[in-house]
C-alpha cells in the first residue's frame, strides 16, 4: 500500500508539472514580409539554454543544432562576452550554419520554435533577388513571441540631362539633340541603402560612360548628398574620389567612388557634370550615348574590409573576386541631324556668294532607355543570385594563381612533410602561408576560391535587351551659314521641327529666292534598329539615311535684262 501511494504521488506530481507547463516552450517568430517580396529567409538555432521563470534571462547557454558549434556543448563564457557587434556576429555565424529549423517567406511569415535562445535569420542565397537588391542577416533573441521587419531599402540609380545650350535649365530629360559645340549638363543620382551600416565596409561607386561624341569637363564634376545645395556639397578626396582613364574599369569614362559610404547610409548621392558635343558627334540615326550604373556591396556576410584597394580609395582590389551588385544601366542619348543645301544656277552649276539664315522651332527628343537581360546561349553575361548581371565567369573550383611580383602575402608550395596549421591543398598540391623571413626567392600564389554560390547558374548565359521611352521638349534656334566654293552649305545639330530658310545675301545678277520652309521629323517611337528621322512626300528637304542629314537643292535664276534706252527706240522717235 505504501508503494502504491508513492506511485500515485509521483503520477500526480508529473500531472501537475505538465499542467503548469514546466519544461515546455513554444514561441512564434514572425516577419513582416510583403506579398511581392522575393526573399526567402532561413531560420537557424544558434544558441539555446534555460529560460528563467520571468522569461527574461537565458542561462546555461549551449550550442544549438544550426551547425555552428557542437550541438549540446556549453558555450564558453568568453565567447558570449566577446559578442559586442550583433551584425558582425551574424556574419560569422552565417558562414558556417547548415541546418535550418524553418523558412520564412511571402505567404509563410510565421514559424514556431520549441526552444528559447538566439536564432539567426538569413537570406537563402539560392533564391533570385530583384535588380539593386541585397542580402540580409539578423541575430534575434527569442524568449517569447517575436516579430522582425526585414530591411527593404535597395540601391538605386538614375541619370538625366538637366539642361543644354538650348534647353530650359529646369527640364529633365533622357534624350535630346543639340548643336555641335554645345554644352550638355548631366545629373546622376544613386541611393546608398540604410543597411550599408551592416557591412564592415560598403563599396558605392557611380560609373559613367560617354560616347566619343561627348567630351567630359572633369573640372565640372560635383558631388552632393540629398539635394543640390551649397551646404550639401561633398569634398573631393575626403568624401569621394574621381577616377578617369586607365584608373577606371569596364570602359567607363569616369567613376566617383565614395570613400566612406557607411557614414552616408540612407542618403541620395547626386553627381553633376558637363560634357560638350564635339566634332566626332554622330549624325542621324546613331546616338551620342551616355550610360551610368552604380556598383555596390551586396552581401553583408562577406569581409569587404579586406578587399579594399589602399592605393585607390573607395574601390575594391581588382585582383580579387569581390561580390558586388550593379544597378540596371541608365542611358541618355543625344541625337542630332543636319541640313545640307546645294546652291546651283539655272543650269545646275554650283553657285557661290550666297548667305542664308535658318530660324525655327524644333522639338528636342530625349529617350530613356532601360536595359534588360534575356537568356541566350551566345550571351556574354551570367546572372548572380542577387539579381545583378556580370561578364565575369564563375570560378567552379578553388585554384591557385601566381601573385604579382613583389607580393608580400599569399602561399608557397609546402615542403615535404610540412604539417603546419596553415597548410591547404588545392588541385592535389599542398601550399602553406607565405613567410617573408624564410620564403625569399619562392613563387608566391594567391588563392582564388570557387564562387559558384554567388551565381544563379554556371551554365545559363544572358544578353542585353533594351527598351526605350521618348520624351519631347520644344525649343527655338537661329543659325547662319555661307555657301562654300563647291556651292554647298550645311547646318548641323538640328532637331525635329519646322524651319524657315531665308537668303540674306544673294549672288550678283541673281534673284533672291523666297523664304523656304523645311520640315524635319523625329519619329515619335523609333524602332531600336530603324530610322529616327522621317520626311513627307513633296517636302523641300529629304532625309538621307546614309549620311544622317536632310538634303535639298536651291536654284537661283538670273535677273531680267531690260532693253537699252538708245537704239531702235530713238530712231522711231526721230522719224
Amino acid at each position: 500500500m505504501k508503494h502504491m501511494k508513492k506511485m500515485l504521488a509521483a503520477v500526480l506530481a508529473c500531472a501537475m508539472v505538465m499542467a503548469m507547463g514546466i519544461g515546455a516552450f513554444a514561441a512564434k517568430v514572425s516577419m513582416n514580409i510583403d506579398a511581392a517580396d522575393t526573399h526567402e529567409y532561413k531560420v537557424y538555432q544558434v544558441y539555446t539554454g534555460d529560460l528563467s521563470a520571468d522569461g527574461k534571462t537565458l542561462s546555461n547557454v549551449k550550442y544549438g543544432n544550426s551547425g555552428y558549434g557542437t550541438e549540446g556543448n556549453t558555450v564558453p563564457a568568453s565567447e558570449l562576452k566577446g559578442i559586442t557587434d550583433a551584425a558582425a556576429f551574424a556574419k560569422t555565424v552565417a558562414a558556417s550554419v547548415t541546418n535550418p529549423v524553418g523558412t520564412l517567406k511571402a505567404g509563410t511569415t510565421e514559424l514556431t520554435v520549441d526552444k528559447p535562445g538566439y536564432y539567426l535569420i538569413v537570406d537563402d542565397t539560392s533564391k533570385t533577388l530583384t535588380d539593386g537588391d541585397a542580402y540580409s542577416a539578423y541575430i534575434v533573441e527569442i524568449l517569447a513571441d517575436k516579430t522582425v521587419s526585414p530591411k527593404k531599402d535597395t540601391t538605386t540609380s538614375d541619370k538625366e540631362i538637366v539642361s543644354d545650350d538650348h534647353k530650359d535649365p529646369n527640364s529633365t530629360n533622357k534624350k535630346d539633340n543639340v548643336n555641335i559645340g554645345d554644352k550638355v549638363n548631366f545629373k546622376i543620382t544613386g541611393t546608398i541603402p540604410s543597411h550599408a551600416t551592416d557591412y564592415d565596409y560598403f563599396f558605392f561607386i557611380l560609373n559613367d560612360t560617354l560616347s566619343e561624341g561627348l567630351t567630359l569637363d572633369e573640372n565640372s564634376i560635383k558631388v552632393y548628398k540629398d539635394s543640390i545645395a551649397d551646404e550639401n556639397l561633398l569634398v573631393k578626396t575626403t568624401d569621394y574620389a574621381v577616377y578617369t582613364g586607365t584608373d577606371t574599369t569596364n570602359g567607363h569614362t569616369f567613376e566617383v567612388a565614395m570613400t566612406d559610404a557607411k557614414s552616408l547610409a540612407g542618403k541620395t548621392i547626386i553627381v553633376t557634370y558637363s560634357a560638350t558635343l564635339n566634332a566626332k558627334a554622330k549624325l542621324g540615326d546613331v546616338a551620342n550615348t551616355n550610360k551610368s550604373t552604380v556598383t555596390y556591396s551586396n552581401n553583408p556576410n562577406h569581409n569587404y574590409d579586406g578587399d579594399k584597394d589602399n592605393s585607390k580609395p573607395g574601390k575594391p582590389d581588382s585582383t580579387k573576386n569581390v561580390p558586388t551588385g550593379e544597378t540596371p544601366e541608365k542611358d541618355t542619348e543625344t541625337f542630332t541631324t543636319g541640313l545640307k543645301i546645294q546652291k546651283v544656277d539655272e543650269n545646275g552649276n554650283p553657285l557661290v556668294g550666297a548667305e542664308f539664315e535658318l530660324t525655327g522651332t524644333f522639338t528636342q527628343v530625349v529617350i530613356e532607355k532601360t536595359t534588360e537581360f534575356v537568356q541566350d546561349a551566345n550571351g556574354t553575361y551570367w546572372k548572380l543570385k542577387n539579381g545583378a548581371y556580370t561578364t565575369t565567369a564563375p570560378v567552379t573550383e578553388d585554384k591557385m594563381v601566381e601573385a604579382e611580383a613583389g607580393a608580400t602575402k599569399g602561399y608557397v608550395t609546402a615542403e615535404n612533410g610540412y604539417e603546419g596549421d596553415d597548410l591547404i591543398t588545392v588541385g592535389n598540391i599542398k601550399y602553406r602561408a607565405y613567410k617573408a623571413e624564410t620564403d625569399t626567392n619562392k613563387t608566391v600564389y594567391t588563392l582564388v576560391k570557387a564562387n559558384t554560390d554567388l551565381y544563379e547558374s554556371t551554365t545559363d548565359k544572358y544578353k542585353k535587351q533594351e527598351s526605350q521611352t521618348p520624351v519631347e521638349k520644344t525649343s527655338t534656334t537661329t543659325a547662319k551659314a555661307t555657301v562654300g566654293a563647291d556651292g554647298i552649305l550645311e547646318f548641323d545639330g538640328l532637331g525635329s521641327g519646322t524651319y524657315t530658310l531665308t537668303e540674306t545675301k544673294t549672288p550678283n545678277g541673281y534673284n533672291t529666292i523666297d523664304p523656304v520652309q523645311v520640315k524635319i521629323t523625329f519619329t515619335a517611337d523609333p524602332a531600336e534598329d530603324g530610322s529616327h528621322w522621317t520626311y513627307e512626300d513633296g517636302a523641300t528637304a529629304k532625309y538621307n539615311k546614309t549620311t544622317g542629314v536632310y538634303e535639298m537643292t536651291i536654284v537661283n535664276e538670273k535677273g531680267t535684262e531690260l532693253p537699252s534706252t538708245g537704239g531702235i527706240g530713238t530712231t522711231i522717235f526721230y522719224v
